[in-house]
């Protein structure tokens, strides 16, 4: 466009024509980026679907499967490398043994037994573990797909060889006493499992797993009448053999001793289990027994899990495998492993092993806690001239470098309104949900899947969609040019990933009115013939409800009313109402969606969208004009609710509750872990340590404080004076910020921040 002309332009035309020049080169870079029409087949006004195509790439050196978009970032498309399933190598754990014939036919063949098998094989677990599973279970009303989600602390417990008088036996004590009547005993707890299936497993398990093997050894001794308390001893060591593969034997695993206790010889990684103890014992989390005592189907031949023996080959500053890398490798996809199609009891064992991985982390807090101390700068001084340094210092529980931990959160949400008030309230909020019915995921799914069943599946393809979305969104300017933005990925309580984003636009693409406002959002069903993909999008996954009068009893629905407050009205142009929010353009113009139970959903019910998002990424994505000032804080705080509302709501009462009443030090640790919400989608999203926020520009906090009020950590037992040396030799981000001003001009903000 000639300069005069583009100077007579009106503030109204120059958006219109920057909008469209925007969708014309989103659309030439999104198809320069594809693999070509002919792979991805349809074509929707110029846009075509984001397909993966088959997950054909392979590690070279634990032979895990990829898509190659999940190639490390240094590596070239020609030889492109994968890290995060055995770090390059360095992790090289032995495979699972095959389990046996029977149980890999209840797991693979499409047999009446075997379908009710997996059906029910949480249950088929529960009743043949040697241990229990304690965790509080979030049932999730209503219907649909749903995910296995717990609140709260896991423990394993096991308890005495025998039970006390006048008790039922349990879990393992069931392979000891009354042998003969177990399964009686067991179908009086799980009266919906098939008797035969049970005796079978039964029977497998007696030929192949060492620790039942040892349990029936005991039951043998005590049929003999064997003089003595006898005792078990489950090994915690596995120093004396890393490098052993074949599968364990019983006398590997336990050892059984006949005595009155004075022979024993244990060490605090064992487990010893008396004949009467009266009492259950929690297994530690680093114990090699911990996951094959439980997921007995899992690993019917007792493979270890995760303990702190595990080496790492190749190591130069860290000489063992962390639980995480551990649970990382086991948990990818490799040709003949078969954890995958364990259904519902896979999901729970994710869940399990991801709070095995924040436990340990936990733990170390509160061991190094004991030792660790802060307080301020005055009052170390004070103690010195007072010599008394007993009452000094407050305790650290729960930092904010613990990721997900309730300061974590309020530090994000001021890194937030920091963006914020440098530049400007958020103009953009979008919601990316995860589509369980793409054809990467649909088409990955072993025999008799569907995807609730692989929560590994549907993370790890939403992580890559989510990549090539921020790809569009913050290098393709599909939106416009976007100049900062925050990020977080939080989990539906039914399991699947979403994203929630909040853009800032540069000041050229700023919406500055309703009439711009369609050209990026649309609230109306797409024209089934000019844009066929965006209509097929829409009408399957932008529809809300049907709810209200129409089905009073949908998810929506409280006190009788939609809390989306659906159907929408219908309106002919964009407005926006008297809180600032939009009122989406929604014309009456025939168009409908025909729903599966005859209701016919107009333009009343659309989730606002952006039609090329929906159309290449064929998922959930809801776009929203922030017009309103109002709305900032709400959203920030919002995106970074973390786990759950509870989390925050119970931190901050028990700190009023302690100051109210003067009562003792609460304990953050316990308060974040009675409060947590865990799934399986979000457990393994964790165990590959994908990114759980992102933002952009940067945020530097400052130890703000008044002169010589700075915290300073120090060790119990450390000289107050070398303490208060050391604080003065070293600079904190506040005087160091002072400091670099005074020096360089440079580092003068551009403009003042409004705090």
């Amino acid at each position: 466009m000639a300069p005069e002309q583009e100077a007579a332009e009106t503030p109204q035309l120059r958006q219109r024509r920057l909008t469209k020049e925007r969708q014309i080169c989103f659309r030439k870079r999104q198809k320069n980026n594809e693999r070509g029409t002919d792979e991805l087949g349809c074509v929707d006004n110029g846009i075509t679907r984001h397909e993966l195509g088959r997950m054909d790439q392979t590690c070279v050196h634990c032979g895990t499967k990829f898509w190659l978009e999940e190639k490390d970032h240094n590596s070239s498309h020609a030889s492109p490398t994968f890290s995060f399933c055995c770090a390059h190598g360095k992790v090289l754990l032995p495979r699972l043994h095959e389990p046996p014939p029977y149980l890999l036919n209840l797991y693979t063949s499409s047999e009446c037994d075997a379908i009710s098998f997996r059906k029910n094989i949480r249950r088929y677990n529960n009743v043949l573990a040697c241990t229990s599973f304690g965790a509080s279970i979030d049932t999730i009303p209503g219907q649909g797909i749903s995910n296995f989600r717990i609140h709260s602390q896991v423990y394993h417990l096991i308890g005495s060889l025998l039970p006390e008088e006048g008790q039922q036996p349990a879990f393992a004590q069931l392979y000891i006493y009354d042998s003969e009547h177990e399964n009686e005993h067991r179908n009086n707890v799980m009266q919906e499992l098939d008797n035969e299936i049970l005796q079978n497993l039964l029977k497998m398990l007696d030929e192949c797993n060492p620790y039942i093997q040892n349990f029936r050894h005991i039951r043998d001794l005590i049929k003999t009448n064997t003089p003595g308390e006898i005792f078990m001893i489950i090994h915690g060591d596995r120093t004396r053999d890393p490098h052993h593969y074949n599968a364990p034997t019983a006398s590997e695993v336990a050892a059984i001793m006949v005595g009155d206790g004075h022979e024993l010889h244990t060490t605090n990684r064992d487990i010893l289990l008396r004949m009467h103890d009266g009492c259950l014992q929690r297994i530690s989390e680093i114990h090699p027994s911990y996951d094959p005592l439980h997921y007995i189907l899992l690993f019917p031949r007792g493979d270890d899990g995760w303990h702190v023996d595990v080496p790492l080959m190749g190591a130069t500053r860290r000489e063992r495998v962390t639980a995480m890398q551990f649970y990382s490798y086991r948990l990818q996809i490799r040709d003949g492993d078969w954890l995958q199609r364990a259904g519902r009891l896979y999901q729970q064992y994710i869940v399990d092993q991801y709070a095995k991985v924040e436990q340990n982390r936990l733990n170390y807090l509160r061991h190094n806690q004991a030792s660790l101390r802060t307080d301020l700068y005055n009052g170390v001084s004070d103690a010195i001239h007072t010599g008394d340094s007993t009452q000094v210092g407050q305790r650290i529980i729960l930092p904010s470098s613990f990721a997900g931990g309730p300061r974590q959160m309020y530090q994000l949400y001021q890194d937030a309104m920091t963006i914020v008030s440098y530049f400007g309230k958020p103009d953009l909020f979008v919601t990316f949900t995860c589509n369980p019915k793409w054809p990467e995921i649909t088409r990955e799914l072993l025999p008799h899947q569907s995807a609730v069943d692989r929560p590994d599946l549907t993370a790890r393809i939403f992580h890559i969609k989510l990549q090539e979305l921020l790809k569009d969104l913050l290098q393709r300017n599909c939106l416009g040019k976007i100049i900062a933005y925050i990020y977080v990925i939080e989990f539906q309580k039914r399991g699947l990933p979403h994203a929630h984003f909040l853009l800032i636009l540069a000041p050229e693409d700023k919406l500055r009115s309703t009439d711009n406002y369609d050209s990026i959002v649309s609230a109306e069903i797409p024209n089934p013939v000019t844009h066929p993909l965006a209509y097929e999008t829409v009408s399957k996954m932008m529809m809300h409800g049907p709810c209200g009068v129409i089905n009073p009893a949908a998810p929506c629905m409280k006190d009788g009313v939609c809390q989306k407050h659906y159907p929408k009205s219908f309106h002919e142009n964009t407005q926006e109402d008297n809180n600032g929010y939009p009122t989406y353009r929604r014309r009456n113009n025939g168009c409908f969606v025909e729903i599966s139970n005859g209701f016919r959903l107009d333009n009343r019910w659309i989730v606002p969208h952006n039609v090329d998002l929906v159309t290449k990424h064929n998922a959930h994505i809801n776009v929203e004009i922030c017009s309103s000032v109002l709305s900032i804080k709400y959203l920030y705080k919002y995106v970074y609710k973390g786990h759950d509302r509870a989390t925050i709501t119970l931190y901050h009462e028990n700190i009023q509750r302690t100051l109210d009443h003067q009562a003792e030090p609460i304990d953050e640790i316990k308060l974040y872990l009675d409060a947590r919400y865990v799934s399986a989608s979000e457990s393994i999203w964790r165990i590959f340590h994908y990114r759980m926020h992102g933002r952009s520009p940067k945020v530097q906090r400052l130890a703000v404080h008044l002169p010589n009020h700075q915290y300073i950590t120090f060790q119990d037992g450390e000289d107050l004076q070398d303490v208060i040396d050391r604080a003065n030799s070293r600079k904190i981000t506040l005087t160091a910020w002072f400091q670099e001003n005074m020096d360089n001009d440079a580092a003068h903000p551009a403009k003042p921040l409004q705090l």
